[in-house]
């Protein structure tokens, strides 16, 4: 699951998933940019703006891993609580946030249990990343 899978990090994740041979990518997005995120891999989308449409994805859906890119990138915005649902349990899964200072607070406050671990990423050192996620997507 990619949360904010049209905007400029997420659309990277969903070409690096396809890049990596996933088999499920789901985008949450708006719906108008639900084309946009299908044409750069995804496997379908879910309108984050649509009640029925994420409170669906919340009940039935659940992911391997979770990357998060909209969790406080404006004020009030927090999937961590869902993602938390949304994250298989019996398998090793990952929550991966861009927004190191949420992602303390929330793995200190609320850890993840069993084998859910999160991921913070340092954006600042990018570099060694950068070249090899060009070698993936070639």
């Amino acid at each position: 699951l990619v949360i904010g899978a049209s905007g400029g990090c997420g659309l990277a994740a969903v070409q690096l998933a396809k890049g990596l041979g996933a088999a499920e990518i789901v985008g949450l997005c708006s719906a108008s940019n639900h084309a946009l995120v299908l044409a750069n891999g995804a496997t379908r989308c879910v309108d984050y703006t649509d009640p029925a449409a994420y409170a669906a994805m919340v009940e039935n859906d659940r992911f391997d891993v979770i990357y998060d890119t909209a969790t406080a990138a404006s004020p009030g915005t927090n999937y961590w609580p869902d993602g938390r649902k949304l994250l298989k349990k019996e398998k090793r899964c990952r929550h991966v946030s861009s927004s190191s200072t949420y992602g303390q607070l929330f793995s200190t406050l609320f850890g993840l249990s069993g084998r859910q671990k999160v991921v913070f990423m340092n954006l600042t050192q990018v570099g060694q990343d950068l070249a090899e996620i060009t070698r993936i997507l070639g």
